[in-house]
Parts: C-alpha cells; sequence; structure tokens
C-alpha cells in the first residue's frame, strides 16, 4: 500500500469521513484528498497524521496499514456490553420492584412483606451497581486508551438500528400515559379503594416504564462504546474533574434517598420519583462536563 492507499484506510478504519480528518487537521477537504491522491505532505502534517492514527512514520508512508490495524485485543467490546446489560438492568430492576410493590399493596398484602420483597429488588440491583462499577472502574484503570478497531460497517449497522431502539419504547411509554388517562376514568371494583385501584393501574404502567428505560439504556450505553476516541478523552487521567467524580455520585444518593424515605417515612409510592430526579441530573451533568471540556 502506498501513503494515499494508508491514509484512506486508516481514515476509515478509525471511522472518519474525508471533512472530519480535515477539521482534525485543520485543513480543507480537498487537503485530504490530495494526500488519499499519493501527494506526501510536510514533516509537520506527517507527525501529526501519525499521533492521530497511533502508527509509526514508517507505515505510513511506506508501510501497509492494513497489517497494523488493530483488533480488541483487550476485550473492551465484550467489557462493554456486559457494562451496558448491567446497569441497564439494575436500573429496570428497582423500577420493577415498584411495580411489584404496587400490586402487593393493592390487594392488601402485608406491608411488612411487600417491603422486604421491595428490598430484594433493590439490593439485587445495588449488586449489579456496584459489581458493573467497580469491574468498568477497574478496566478502565487498566486500559484508559483504547485503539479504535470498529470498522465503519460495524457503527452503520448499529446506528441504523437505533433509532428503533429509541422510538419504540418511547412510543410504549405514551401508550402507558394514555393507559393511566383512559384507565382512570373506570369505576372501581366493588370493594375495592379509590387507592388500590390507582395503584393497579399504575402497576402496568411502570411495568412498561421499566421495560422501555431498560431498553433505552442499554441501547444507548451500546451507541456510545462505538465512540472510542471519546471514550479515551473521558478516561484521560488529566482531565478528570469534579464534575465527573459527581455524575457518578447521583444516582447512588438516589437509591440511598428513597430507602430512607421508604424506611423512615412510609413513602415508598411517591418516593421512586427520586430516579427520573437523578436520571435527569446526570443528563445535567454531563452536558456540563462537555461544556467545561469545551
Amino acid at each position: 500500500m502506498n501513503f494515499g492507499e494508508n491514509i484512506q484506510f486508516l481514515r476509515k478504519q478509525f471511522g472518519m469521513t474525508q471533512e472530519e480528518l480535515a477539521e482534525k487537521m485543520n485543513v480543507s477537504r480537498q487537503t485530504v484528498s490530495k494526500w488519499e491522491a499519493g501527494s506526501i505532505p510536510e514533516m509537520e502534517r506527517l507527525t501529526q497524521l501519525c499521533d492521530l492514527f497511533r502508527c509509526d512514520l514508517d507505515t505510513l508512508i511506506r508501510g501497509n496499514a492494513s497489517d497494523f490495524a488493530k483488533t480488541d485485543s483487550v476485550g473492551y467490546d465484550r467489557h462493554m456490553n456486559t457494562f451496558a446489560l448491567q446497569i441497564s438492568s439494575g436500573v429496570a430492576l428497582v423500577l420493577l420492584g415498584i411495580t411489584v410493590l404496587l400490586l402487593l399493596q393493592a390487594f392488601g398484602i402485608h406491608e411488612s412483606f411487600c417491603a422486604m420483597l421491595f428490598l430484594c429488588f433493590i439490593a439485587a440491583a445495588v449488586v449489579l451497581f456496584i459489581v458493573g462499577g467497580l469491574r468498568h472502574g477497574a478496566f478502565v484503570k487498566k486500559h484508559p486508551d483504547i485503539t479504535p478497531f470498529y470498522s465503519q460497517e460495524q457503527i452503520d449497522k448499529f446506528n441504523k438500528r437505533f433509532p428503533l431502539c429509541i422510538a419504540i419504547p418511547v412510543a410504549a411509554i405514551l401508550l402507558g400515559v394514555a393507559w393511566i388517562i383512559i384507565a382512570s376514568e373506570f369505576t372501581p371494583i366493588a370493594g375495592m379503594t379509590e387507592e388500590s385501584f390507582d395503584m393497579i393501574i399504575t402497576a402496568p404502567f411502570m411495568f412498561i416504564i421499566a421495560c422501555s428505560t431498560f431498553t433505552i439504556v442499554y441501547s444507548s450505553m451500546l451507541k456510545s462504546k462505538y465512540n472510542i476516541e471519546e471514550y479515551n478523552r473521558e478516561n484521560d487521567p488529566r482531565r478528570q474533574t469534579f464534575v465527573d467524580k459527581l455524575s457518578r455520585c447521583i444516582m447512588l444518593a438516589a437509591t440511598i434517598a428513597f430507602l430512607l424515605m421508604g424506611w423512615l417515612g412510609n413513602l415508598w409510592h411517591p418516593g421512586w420519583v427520586v430516579f427520573p430526579i437523578g436520571g435527569i441530573l446526570c443528563g445535567i451533568v454531563d452536558i456540563l462536563k462537555k461544556n467545561t471540556d469545551d
């Protein structure tokens, strides 16, 4: 392979268009096109290209870049899939616990049993969060910098599916809202209190929320794994900030707040709102982090 073929191969290997490479190199797209046609730039640009593509100068100019292409030698893909599954399952378990709690309370099951069963869901979720978080932290500490290995074809294939992975759960949530509105017009069954009836019609909605949240969180985390450049930037020890540490504590604080509200004030039913609030706060923190990095 000559210089132009190497540039084109590495650009595609890193999932960049000519425009994106031009932006990173602070040149025009036409300049990148000339490079890929075989025009060799000055030494300063060559050095920048080597740094960007993590290859040596000899490979870039005279070697075969395809021999230099990296594979997933550290198990990044498998780790990120497992991490996404653990976190999304933990979130879903909390919401499923609320669903079960509502149903049991609606049918008059003893409050102590309801609380004990719900805490089992919470405990399972906390285990997933802690185990997943610790393993991910250890992985990041050991591998803070990953060489991109996904092909553009793999990225494009997932990106085509991703909109459906978000649209279907959102549509399901909207249908759940419609269910709540319609069901609230029904008359409670004879002998059933209005509060119990409200719990029964809310439980299916919470089940929909649990399944939809799992799908959205899992799909979003899978999408983020393909952005290895962002992974490297976020996990660069030199860029760790207070905002990063804060974002890791929000959902833990939400879980603690929920448990305290339940144990001390018996506010299990309204207390679940701390979790969507925690999610919103995580989103705000993420936006602040990106603005800080920029």
